[in-house]
């Protein structure tokens, strides 16, 4: 037997994993007022790309108080709806 491990690897189960994954930058800058400011391109790249993933963005801020942005990406595809099946005899 050589020196090395044989075993197989084990990959996590799905339940293992977490439903998503969640970031959150925050800063103490000038801030902005988010009901009269659209996203820059900066954000609306980081909202586009999340977006693609089916994830999203969230953003809070207010002038002269700092801005916080969280996103959220799901770690799986979403499971489809069952579908109910009348059977007839």
């Amino acid at each position: 037997m050589s020196g090395t491990d044989e075993r197989p690897a084990q990959a996590p189960s799905a339940a293992a994993r977490p439903a998503s994954l969640t970031f959150t930058e925050t800063d103490d800058g000038r801030g902005f007022d988010p009901a009269s400011t659209g996203y820059g391109t900066g954000l609306q790249g980081i909202a586009d790309r999340l977006g693609a993933l089916d994830g999203s963005l969230e953003v809070t801020s207010r002038a002269g108080a700092g801005t916080c942005v969280t996103g959220t990406v799901p770690t799986s595809p979403p499971i489809p709806e069952a579908k109910e099946e009348v059977l007839t005899s």
